[in-house]
């Protein structure tokens, strides 16, 4: 009798495993009317990310961080709807002096189109980059061993006349046009999946590991000597020239509009 009890309990324990390794579907895209609640941790603490696989028990209760409300909104809305008439979700503030981010929804993928906000180089104006083709926020549905490998560009030009003339002493020659470029390549994994407690309460939760690599070029436009394109070294002073690396982890649960958590982590 203890043999046949020892063997049930192995066939449930396998069951409720099972069970909870869950499949995040679009349930969980964000829609105009929504209201996204966040809160960032700049230097959380007690935090252990545990390895890949499945049925992992995450603790971030520690985190704290200010809260804040984001509303979505219709695309329609927008201050630049013209610039992403494809566009059906918004992101920003309706007076659109913090940017604004156009975001195409459909029932197998979450995207961003593009935005519209202060520029890389900082020299103090708002630009409209589009992203080509549409980076994937989010894929429904989506499940554990998940694997998705994306490119994506932007380019944007525009005239020097809209830079401060004392910014202009930073190129060897007087430029008509800037451009900036910027290549992404990024690898999402769904590695792991289980329960990831945060202050607000238990999820389960799939994990999708994402590991982005970003090369930032910008170019300006001369009449003379030779009329064309030219790069700019990237030992010119603009910091935000070169390679980056991003390595984040995203839990994501069909019980919010959002990730549960999103952790950022020295990729090195």
């Amino acid at each position: 009798m203890k043999r046949k009890i020892q063997l049930l309990f192995t066939i449930l324990g396998i069951g409720t495993m099972l069970s909870a390794q869950i499949t995040v579907t679009s349930a969980n895209f964000p829609a105009p009317g929504d209201t996204l609640r966040t809160a960032f941790d700049g230097m959380p603490s007690g935090i252990d990310l545990l390895g890949q696989g499945g049925d992992q028990v995450w603790d971030f209760t520690t985190l704290a961080g200010i809260g804040q409300e984001t509303v979505i909104r219709a695309a329609s809305d927008g201050n630049n709807f013209l610039q992403f008439p494809t566009a059906d979700v918004l992101l920003g503030d309706p007076d659109g002096i913090s940017g604004e981010l156009y975001y195409n929804s459909t029932p197998d993928v979450y995207e961003l189109l593009g935005y519209v906000g202060p520029d890389l180089a900082g020299f103090g104006i708002d630009l409209v980059a589009k992203i080509e083709p549409p980076s994937a926020d989010r894929r429904a549905p989506m499940n554990f061993f998940d694997v998705n490998s994306t490119d994506n560009d932007i380019s944007v030009a525009f005239s020097a006349d809209l830079i401060p003339v004392n910014l202009l002493d930073s190129f060897l020659f007087a430029p008509d046009s800037i451009r900036i470029r910027i290549a992404t390549d990024r690898l999402d994994v769904v590695d792991a999946w289980g329960s990831l407690s945060i202050p607000e309460g238990t999820y389960e939760v799939l994990r999708e590991k994402r590991l982005e690599e970003r090369e930032t070029f910008m170019d300006v436009y001369i009449s003379f000597p030779i009329p064309g394109w030219v790069p700019v070294p990237g030992f010119a002073g603009f910091d935000f020239l070169g390679r980056d690396t991003t390595l984040t982890y995203h839990y994501f649960s069909n019980e919010a509009k959002e990730p549960i958590a999103v952790v950022t982590v020295d990729p090195v």
